[in-house]
């Protein structure tokens, strides 16, 4: 398994990286270095690895070891949960509004946010399926970090459990 962060030519992703000033957008896993389980727009789903490498730049990659059948395990029982839940747009716009006050009036992110729903994902919210097998943060919902953050703890405090 393989844990990437991404950034992209989209208006999306140039804004979040302008909004918190960080060279990522996306968080996704990537399985069997085949496909890929992430949570966009279109909300959770699976995509090819082979066409997100060509649409995409990887800015980061960890990589997780994992026996083949935990592996294979751990993708269908993430699939099975969330395959077609929606993105959380709520969580996002939050996530947006407190960007904006941190770049413009320097006000640190909270620990929470307020407007995420359980069962609706952004992409950082996936590692949360991941609670068995990585590091994950204490302190903080996953809905409020960014993809840059989220991989600076697993630099700073290793992924594996």
């Amino acid at each position: 398994m393989k844990l990437i962060s991404t950034r992209s030519k989209s208006p999306l992703s140039i804004a979040i990286r302008w909004l918190f000033r960080e060279n990522c957008s996306h968080f996704a896993i990537v399985f069997d270095d085949c496909f890929l389980v992430q949570s966009n727009l279109l909300g959770v789903g699976m995509d090819w690895w082979a066409a997100v490498e060509k649409s995409h730049v990887i800015v980061d990659t960890i990589d997780v070891p994992l026996a083949a059948d935990t592996e294979d395990k751990l993708w269908k029982s993430i699939l099975d949960g969330t395959a077609h839940l929606p993105y959380d747009f709520g969580g996002f716009a939050y996530l947006g509004y407190r960007g904006l006050l941190l770049h413009f009036f320097k006000k640190p992110m909270p620990l929470r946010n307020k407007w995420a729903k359980s069962n609706q994902y952004m992409c950082m919210e996936m590692a949360r399926l991941l609670s068995d097998y990585v590091k994950l943060p204490d302190d903080r919902d996953l809905a409020i970090v960014t993809p840059a953050k989220l991989f600076q703890f697993w630099k700073d405090h290793g992924v594996n459990k």
